[in-house]
């Protein structure tokens, strides 16, 4: 089983960035998952 690391990475983001990435997601999601996924979709249309 492998193990799940979480490193504090800073990343400045403006007030009103973070505020559309908040409304992207639900209580569930964190800024990681909503990253990732954005990160998906980018790289899916790269293709």
């Amino acid at each position: 089983m492998s193990q799940l690391q979480i490193f504090d990475t800073t990343i400045k983001v403006k007030n009103s960035t973070r505020d559309r990435l908040a409304k992207r997601g639900t209580k569930a999601h964190t800024y990681d998952l909503i990253i990732v996924e954005l990160l998906d979709i980018a790289e899916e249309q790269n293709k």
